[in-house]
């Protein structure tokens, strides 16, 4: 069985049912309630979400996405803290040029 220390001895896949019964397991470990109609999905889309401020590119390597489409419209929600600051929080100060010169 491979490790992920060792990157050129492959991981053996687990099968569904190894995978329901290690999530189940962490679930019951971490006390958090099953997440209905979900397996990893819940848990990825939480983590993706928590991470919008950060660079996608960054977010999409660390969390296995292969593009960043899948990342932003399957997994990145809309979440209320979010929203507020984006319609709260004026635009971040900076130099314009006009033709009248620079002005902020």
């Amino acid at each position: 069985l491979g490790s992920f220390q060792n990157h050129r001895t492959p991981i053996l896949r687990w099968t569904m049912p190894d995978t329901v019964e290690r999530l189940e397991r962490a679930e019951t470990l971490a006390e958090v309630p099953k997440q209905q109609g979900s397996l990893w999905h819940a848990y990825r889309r939480k983590w993706a979400t928590e991470r919008k401020h950060l660079p996608d590119r960054d977010v999409a390597a660390a969390g296995g996405w292969s593009d960043l489409a899948s990342l932003k419209t399957a997994y990145q929600q809309m979440d209320r803290a979010t929203l507020y600051r984006v319609v709260c929080e004026p635009a971040a100060d900076r130099l314009v040029f006009t033709r009248f010169g620079l002005r902020r």
